[in-house]
């Protein structure tokens, strides 16, 4: 994963962006899960110096950002059965027990599953017997992950920032903001082959998500 160049800081006063909110926008599962994982730690090494009321405090958090885990989890499980009319935890199983079809379905709807131990080892057997089949369809599956929901919340972001006032009239403005958008992700340790890049990777990708959202005119940048 390419990190940010700490010459470069990461600043954009003029758009008033939280990033934790970016996060929680975009990839809300990786922003709680390490959330949850800091506040644990902070938890175990606390002090006698530390306030019962801190302790309180980041304890009443935890507890929040397990709940929050939790709904969002939840949500995309129902997603999940609305598409494929099947409880996601049947199709886990199914998987686990060697079913491919249910890993090609696990991996399409998201790559994560990729790094699951079982699926690793399924795939380096596979490649020593050399079961193109298999290979085939993890392949394949790759290609088609789901990515209806990251695009659905950039454009939603980018309404809510039009909103504000944030003139995407202006072809200098457009390009800062996918530039300070672009960088974020990479600061943040998120994949850069998550979807979420996609639009931020030219001036005429970014361009063309806003025109085709109705963001902005049919104003093309100069190459």
């Amino acid at each position: 994963m390419r990190k940010l160049n700490q010459k470069l800081p990461l600043s954009f006063p003029k758009l008033n962006i939280d990033p934790r909110n970016l996060l929680l926008e975009f990839v809300p599962k990786i922003y709680l899960e390490r959330e949850i994982k800091k506040l644990e730690d902070e938890l175990k090494v606390v002090n006698v110096l530390v306030s019962p009321y801190s302790i309180a405090i980041k304890q009443q958090y935890l507890k929040y950002c397990k709940e929050q885990l939790c709904a969002v989890l939840d949500e995309d499980k129902q997603e999940y059965e609305k598409r494929y009319k099947e409880k996601f935890e049947d199709t886990e199983n199914r998987a686990i027990k060697g079913d491919d079809e249910a890993i090609f379905r696990l991996v399409r709807w998201n790559k994560d599953w990729l790094f699951k131990d079982w699926v690793k080892n399924k795939i380096v057997i596979s490649e020593a017997l050399s079961n193109r089949e298999f290979l085939k369809g993890i392949s394949q599956a790759m290609k088609e992950t789901k990515r209806k929901s990251t695009q659905v919340q950039l454009v939603a972001f980018l309404r809510k920032l039009k909103a504000t006032g944030y003139p995407f009239d202006d072809k200098q403005k457009i390009k800062e903001l996918r530039i300070f958008l672009h960088k974020f992700f990479i600061s943040s340790d998120i994949d850069d082959n998550h979807i979420v890049f996609g639009p931020l990777l030219s001036n005429e990708n970014f361009s063309k998500l806003l025109i085709r959202n109705e963001l902005r005119g049919d104003i093309r940048f100069r190459k």
